[in-house]
């Protein structure tokens, strides 16, 4: 979908979906992310991934540093809730917000729920989690404003396996550094502000098409990428077993 500037020029390799899920799971297991929270990493950056949305590199730098504060729900009512994420890259990759909003949402018969999340990191974690909410007959969309020059607007209908996905470009776009999430049987309509110069569509046949290739073929990803992974994979520790143990490994080593 983008391709980055650190993306250019490398040396790649290709790999399967459940070599680059299995390879993300070791990775952030072996950086002390929770089974759940690994799970969920990898699923997500797997999902971006195959669907030509580069954010492993991204991903794994922001996954080692080390985060001081957990995420909380600063505000909420029936209709809405606000959640200080600080920058938990494993709560953006979690289905916990989409989640929270389709538990409100279907509560008020189906009434749009929104969701706000303050101090984010790497939105776009959100975006796999969205058909979990199609496949229960909800619809739901994500927004985020990239700096001044760009507003991401994901969507997706009911029952439908793939958001579409509006890429705005402006110019003095307004600031907002918020990531807002809408679950309900019906979601509004996004407008945009005043100064966008050219959008770029991505319709979800578009993205079928791109996961089916890359499913069929592999996926590409740099040299430099795929051994830090490995490296970053060596810290897992060696689950204890009589025979670990007389080796000099396992948690009594």
């Amino acid at each position: 979908m983008i391709v980055g500037p650190s993306q250019l020029h490398q040396t790649k390799m290709k790999i399967s979906h459940t070599e680059l899920n299995d390879i993300l799971q070791k990775t952030f297991e072996g950086l002390r992310y929770a089974r759940g929270d690994y799970e969920d990493l990898a699923r997500a950056i797997s999902w971006l991934e195959f669907r030509n949305w580069p954010i492993l590199e991204n991903a794994l730098f922001e996954a080692q540093i080390l985060q001081l504060k957990q995420p909380k729900i600063s505000f909420e009512d029936s209709h809405s809730a606000t959640i200080s994420v600080e920058k938990s890259i494993a709560f953006m990759a979690s289905a916990l917000a989409p989640n929270l909003a389709y538990v409100k949402s279907k509560a008020l018969g189906g009434t749009a729920v929104e969701i706000a999340l303050l101090n984010p990191i790497l939105p776009a974690l959100l975006i796999p989690s969205l058909p979990l909410i199609a496949q229960r007959g909800f619809e739901a969309r994500v927004v985020w404003h990239q700096s001044r020059t760009e507003i991401y607007h994901a969507c997706i209908h009911q029952h439908v396996l793939h958001p579409e996905i509006n890429i705005y470009s402006g110019e003095d776009l307004p600031i907002n550094k918020a990531v807002f999430l809408e679950v309900g049987s019906a979601v509004t309509t996004y407008s945009p502000p005043l100064g966008i110069t050219h959008v770029q569509k991505h319709h979800p046949y578009e993205l079928n098409n791109t996961f089916t290739e890359n499913l069929a073929n592999g996926l590409e990803i740099s040299d430099a990428a795929w051994k830090e992974m490995v490296k970053l994979s060596k810290n897992v520790l060696v689950e204890a077993t009589d025979e670990s143990r007389n080796k000099g490994a396992g948690e009594n080593a």
